[in-house]
């Protein structure tokens, strides 16, 4: 894994209690901090994926026709077009 260095200014408050987790858990500050943005994106993209979804009007359509085909995502070309995708 590749890192580069940045800085960040955070409260001095907010530092020594970090320094404190840091010592309890025997991790570094470093550690805690990528963790903490690591939780973070995910959670962000997680959200955005979630809207996205209730947003998109396909999403809706999932399910409303019962053909009886089970293989349907796998063979949707056959279905669709009549032939199977080269």
């Amino acid at each position: 894994m590749h890192y580069q260095t940045t800085n960040i200014r955070v409260e001095s408050n907010t530092l020594k209690e970090l320094k404190f987790k840091a010592v309890e858990e025997g991790r570094r500050v470093a550690e805690l901090i990528r963790e903490a943005i690591r939780e973070y994106l995910q959670k962000s993209r997680d959200k955005v994926s979630a809207k996205s979804k209730k947003k998109d009007p396909l999403f809706s359509i999932i399910g409303l026709c019962q053909t009886g085909l089970r293989d349907g995502a796998e063979h949707h070309d056959r279905f669709l077009y009549g032939k199977a995708k080269k």
